[in-house]
């Protein structure tokens, strides 16, 4: 008995622990310049990510600036790796991509298949495969054609 509660203490007190960092006056209210110019970078940082095609390059600094002041957003983090896997250096990923997933599993449907390419990257490829296989799409779903492209149906 004495196992299993040190057992739940430990799971419940590391999912607590593990949880994404909004940008919001609640949580950084006492800082708030600091507050504004990571905001202000996440702005610029997302008008390159965002274009189409997305500037990886160009949001990259932005999104690294912001993050200096909060370290524990999962959607930071992702963009971060999303853009250091379209970058020179790819293996920088990985790191940011687990972050973002420890800190919210389901804070974006891509986080498996990013996890996967961060991981094979890294030379990790039992990890990657296993992070492929939980980004495909469930049996009998519908995988969405690429946007630009054609589908099966238009050939």
């Amino acid at each position: 008995m004495y196992k299993l509660f040190l057992f739940t203490l430990l799971l419940f007190g590391q999912a607590a622990h593990a949880q994404s960092v909004e940008f919001s006056k609640d949580r950084f209210g006492d800082d708030k310049e600091g507050l504004k110019a990571a905001l202000r970078e996440l702005k610029e940082g997302d008008s390159s990510y965002e274009m189409d095609p997305p500037r990886y390059e160009q949001a990259l600094p932005h999104y690294l600036a912001a993050q200096k002041f909060n370290p524990d957003n999962a959607e930071l983090n992702l963009k971060i790796g999303d853009c250091y896997l379209h970058s020179g250096f790819k293996p920088r990923a990985l790191s940011f991509l687990q972050k973002s997933y420890k800190l919210s599993p389901d804070a974006d449907p891509r986080i498996h298949y990013l996890l996967g390419r961060g991981l094979h990257l890294n030379g990790k490829w039992q990890e990657a495969i296993a992070e492929y296989k939980a980004a495909q799409p469930a049996t009998g779903a519908k995988t969405p054609p690429h946007p630009g492209r054609y589908s099966q149906e238009d050939i």
